[in-house]
């Protein structure tokens, strides 16, 4: 198989195949048996992640919540690593536009990358919460899994965390991103209601305020037993 029919081959088999299936590089190998040609799982891997809607990052210094703020690097390690000594799937996630011909026009892809960079994905109705979910599970495979969103994926999962959707063995994790801080519409009452300031447009002081507010708040929600060490 050439690389220039590789995109468009995938793209139909995902279409083929339907909703919420799981995919990676391992069966999708499988299920193109009739390719002799097919090329090795290193350059197949490589192929994969030229895909834009494939794209899926692990490194911590690329974590960006929805408005392109990073994450808290140090709440990030050590959300990992508590996943880590709980023996949980840590999966790294995004969500991108599926564009096919036919009546699904809002189908999405959500695509996860584990610790050592190994890709899986579904497809998706829509990014509605039902449907995510039901991605989620899918990605998850039967496995306690602990998700960290990125990008636009973020805002969906805020809402899906407000809602108190939950699916029995996967938790997701947001915390690692500041809290959008909602402010009421300036006059004239007209104008589009801001939904978050963003990270360049608060001072210091503010951003620092939010952010240790915003790690109090999710440490007590999630910690067993949590404590409070300060010095004056």
């Amino acid at each position: 198989m050439k690389k220039s029919q590789f995109e468009i081959t995938t793209k139909k088999q995902l279409v083929k195949a339907g909703h919420y299936k799981l995919w990676t590089a391992k069966t999708l190998v499988a299920s193109r048996k009739e390719y002799l040609t097919f090329p090795s799982k290193r350059s197949l891997e490589r192929w994969l992640g030229e895909i834009s809607w494939l794209n899926c990052s692990i490194h911590r210094n690329q974590q960006k919540d929805e408005v392109g703020n990073l994450a808290n690097n140090l709440v990030l390690a050590s959300l990992i690593s508590k996943a880590r000594r709980k023996r949980k799937v840590t999966l790294f996630m995004q969500i991108h536009d599926f564009s096919s011909v036919g009546k699904f026009e809002r189908q999405k892809i959500l695509v996860a990358k584990d610790g050592k960079g190994s890709r899986r994905w579904c497809l998706l109705l829509d990014d509605e919460a039902s449907s995510i979910l039901k991605g989620l599970k899918t990605l998850a495979s039967g496995r306690d899994t602990i998700f960290f969103p990125a990008s636009n994926l973020v805002s969906l999962c805020r809402k899906l965390k407000s809602t108190q959707n939950c699916v029995e063995g996967i938790e997701i994790n947001i915390c690692q991103y500041p809290e959008p801080i909602p402010i009421k519409p300036s006059s004239p009452p007209h104008k589009p209601l801001i939904k978050a300031i963003q990270r360049d447009k608060l001072s210091n002081l503010d951003h620092l305020e939010a952010e240790s507010i915003h790690i109090m708040r999710e440490a007590v929600s999630n910690a067993e037993n949590p404590v409070m060490l300060y010095s004056v």
